[in-house]
């Protein structure tokens, strides 16, 4: 949906498929490019339209050596053995953070001389621990103006990178060693975001990987040779769409979210723990969850150093629940997509919501009132205007999404799916 859309508080009831997780998605395209045992990998959809980010994974992969072809709901991936060493390749990763943390250590393992470039605050996110590394073991990485410069070749070796840091970053040195079929990387500190390197190891295991984490770091071992059986691929419900869509629920008449499974280790499968502990009405049903109109409690403190990117929705809920919540692990979202942390600090001002923000916490002083104030998201981060969407639902006055097309970044088709169950949008 393009162009500047108006929301009105609503009658909101039916179902509303979550669409294929991309953090599944991305590992998925990864691997299958990495592996060497198949000609063909196959992995099917649930839906024809792709995320804004992966559709940057795969411009990424089929430069750097990949056939990825999509048809409908399938895409296939077959490796071009020929890597292009010796020519300067153009990328783009247009709005990726994800893709460009991931695929770095590979082009670095594979010794490609790359310019890469991006859109939005990509480029400008943190990066230097990862660059930093690998600039130590021999893969050079030069930000220049407008694009990153990269060259040279990653020597085999025990890699050390801080736990604390970016999950992302372990995840793509796991891939670099599983170009090499294993070895070992030592993490210093506490891992943020734990559930999502979990869920690499997970996708990594599929494809004939042997991996494991303790106190001292990560190993991944190639342990199995994948047989045609291995080839094709199903992709698992986008946890962190359905949160959005189950903060929205809270605020409507009954909403079930199908295509999510209770057994993901997505991060953000986390949300039903957190809506269950604030007394909200949601229970599980067949392939998903149902949640009616609900009256929330507070929550004393959360962490959400697992799950950052549930902070805007959290924000929401809280603001409404009377009392005080306390989020801790937010300092981390100012350098996503835009400063979250900053952007939530905005609407919670313009909600009329106290808050307090020290060190790496978020208090929230909420209170159960609709508001009735004008509200307008000029921004361009999916997950603010997916906040700003369930704000509109205790709204009085209408509100205003300048660029809805960002959520396409993540979930395609997220404005049509809730206009088909009752949401205004003029």
């Amino acid at each position: 949906m393009k162009g500047s859309i108006v929301l009105k508080k609503s009658i909101i009831e039916g179902k509303i498929d979550a669409n294929d997780s991309k953090s599944y998605l991305h590992r998925l395209l990864f691997m299958a490019f990495i592996q060497d045992d198949l000609d063909k990998i196959t992995i099917n959809l649930k839906e024809e339209d792709l995320s804004n980010d992966i559709i940057a994974t795969i411009g990424v992969l089929n430069k750097i050596g990949a056939d990825i072809k999509v048809l409908g709901k399938t895409i296939t991936i077959e490796k071009n053995k020929k890597f292009y060493s010796g020519k300067v390749l153009d990328i783009n990763v247009l709005e990726s953070g994800s893709t460009l943390r991931f695929v770095l250590p590979i082009i670095a393992k594979l010794g490609l001389a790359v310019r890469i470039f991006g859109e939005g605050r990509v480029l400008s996110r943190p990066l230097t621990d990862l660059t930093t590394l690998l600039t130590s073991h021999g893969y050079i990485v030069e930000h220049c103006d407008g694009y990153l410069n990269c060259y040279g070749k990653l020597k085999p070796s025990v890699y050390k990178i801080k736990g604390y840091i970016s999950s992302q970053y372990i995840t793509g040195l796991a891939f670099a060693l599983a170009l090499s079929d294993g070895g070992e990387i030592e993490i210093e500190g506490m891992i943020v975001s734990k559930p999502y390197i979990e869920l690499t190891f997970q996708v990594m295991e599929k494809f004939g990987f042997k991996t494991s984490i303790d106190e001292n770091g990560l190993s991944v071992r190639k342990e199995r040779i994948l047989e045609k059986e291995d080839s094709i691929f199903e992709v698992e419900g986008d946890w962190s769409s359905a949160a959005a869509l189950l903060t929205i629920g809270v605020f409507s008449k009954c909403m079930e979210v199908k295509n999510v499974s209770s057994k993901s280790v997505q991060a953000d499968s986390a949300i039903i723990d957190i809506l269950s502990r604030a007394n909200a009405n949601v229970e599980k049903v067949s392939l998903g969850y149902k949640i009616l109109n609900s009256k929330l409690q507070p929550i004393m403190k959360l962490d959400i150093n697992s799950c950052p990117d549930l902070a805007p929705s959290l924000a929401v809920l809280f603001a409404f629940a009377n009392g005080q919540t306390k989020l801790s692990g937010v300092r981390r979202l100012q350098d996503k997509e835009s400063d979250r942390l900053h952007e939530i600090a905005v609407f919670l001002e313009k909600m009329g919501r106290r808050f307090e923000l020290s060190d790496d916490e978020l208090i929230i002083f909420g209170i159960d009132e609709d508001i009735n104030e004008p509200l307008i998201y000029q921004g361009t981060d999916h997950r603010l205007a997916m906040a700003y969407t369930a704000i509109s639902q205790r709204n009085l006055k209408p509100t205003t999404i300048v660029n809805p097309e960002c959520v396409d970044k993540s979930f395609v088709n997220f404005y049509e799916h809730l206009k088909d169950i009752g949401l205004i949008i003029e």
